[in-house]
Parts: structure tokens; sequence; C-alpha cells
């Protein structure tokens, strides 16, 4: 079965331009990099929220081995204190584990 991580971002609007920049430029480009992911899906969630800014939803499939090895759990750590320094408070973010069924 296949695997997704899914990151949910919520993005302020003042950084949003340089948030998609960045995502694009760097952040995938780097996860495909690493060998851990095979594919990668980036969504707008369109669905009216609460939050404020602008929510999106970044699905990378996950490579066969790697859940197994744990790698993908320091990655996140490394990836989220990028996160974390780059945006501060103005990008929000959390991750789920996805496994498809059909």
């Amino acid at each position: 079965n296949l695997t997704i991580i899914n990151q949910t971002f919520i993005v302020e609007e003042d950084v949003l331009q340089q948030w998609l920049e960045w995502i694009k430029q760097e952040y995938i480009p780097d996860a495909l990099n690493s060998g851990m992911f095979t594919a990668f899906k980036i969504l707008k969630v369109t669905t009216p929220s609460i939050d404020p800014g602008n929510t999106f939803a970044l699905q990378l499939t996950v490579h066969e081995n790697i859940l197994a090895s744990g790698l993908e759990t320091s990655y996140f750590v490394k990836k989220d204190a990028m996160t974390q320094i780059k945006f501060g408070e103005k990008v929000l973010f959390f991750r789920t584990l996805l496994e498809e069924l059909l």
C-alpha cells in the first residue's frame, strides 16, 4: 500500500508569496532529492476555515522502506526547525500519515 505524509500549512497573507517560492524552490526539491519520497502534490484547501490565512496540503509519497527505518522523523525535525526559523508564527503546520487503501 502507498503511504503519504500529508503536511498541512496555514500561511498568513503577508508571507504567502515568499512561502510559495520557498516551498517550490527549496522545500519540495530538497524532499525529492533526499531519496525518501517518490512523488509530491501541493494542494490549496478551499473549504472555508476559522483559521486566518491560506491553507495548503503538501502530500509526499513515501519510499516503501523509509517508514520502517524511521528516517523521516529526523528529516522532518530538521524541516520543522527550518520552517519555524524562516517564518515564525506566520506559517503554522502539522503532519498526518495517510495510507492509500484503494
